[in-house]
């Protein structure tokens, strides 16, 4: 098979190994034209600078194709080898920090290629907590007032502040793999 995709079924193998349960379900084929079943998967999140090469994985399937839409999570792209891919800028690649080499993959400021993070996480793989109890959201809202710069009092705020922690609940029910993004030049 391809190098990404031995990655990827690599991770899935670690996974099973440490009995880290798959997040979705089972979703069956509809009689709509074009849908595909898919199995069990863990859930990845990238960047989507490797949107091209995800979807160049073999057996890929397309969110577009899953026979429920409403299962896709916002972001989602699709499913593949055991793996649901969801895309966000959030995952932020670390500049130049991979080895030296042709123009394949993308550059952001140096000669070196930029290493993009896929975080491929199992069931109860981390948790997150409010710390300050039911009461944790606190909504402030401003009303606007007409004024010399708002005639009308169109433009008031909304915020919100809250308290919250994250932890790793276990190591083992995540897999972390650092590639390139093709070059689509």
């Amino acid at each position: 098979g391809s190098p990404s995709a031995i990655l990827i079924q690599t991770a899935v193998r670690f996974l099973e190994g440490q009995d880290a349960k798959k997040i979705t379900s089972y979703l069956k084929a509809s009689p709509n034209i074009s849908t595909a079943p898919l199995r069990p998967a863990y859930i990845a999140v990238a960047h989507t600078d490797l949107r091209q090469d995800i979807e160049g994985l073999p057996n890929f399937v397309k969110s577009e194709e899953y026979s429920d839409p409403s299962d896709r999570m916002d972001g989602e792209i699709g499913q593949c080898l055991g793996i649901r891919f969801i895309l966000t800028t959030q995952a932020v690649p670390y500049a130049g920090a991979g080895a030296s080499e042709g123009s394949t993959k993308l550059k952001a400021t140096s000669s070196n290629v930029d290493v993009y993070p896929v975080i491929i996480m199992a069931e109860d793989f981390g948790g997150t907590a409010t710390l300050a109890g039911r009461d944790s959201i606190r909504p402030k809202v401003v009303l606007p007032k007409p004024g010399p710069g708002d005639p009308l009092g169109q433009r008031g705020t909304v915020a919100v502040d809250f308290f919250h922690s994250a932890i790793l609940l276990n190591t083992n029910y995540h897999y972390i793999i650092e590639c390139g993004a093709s070059s689509l030049a």
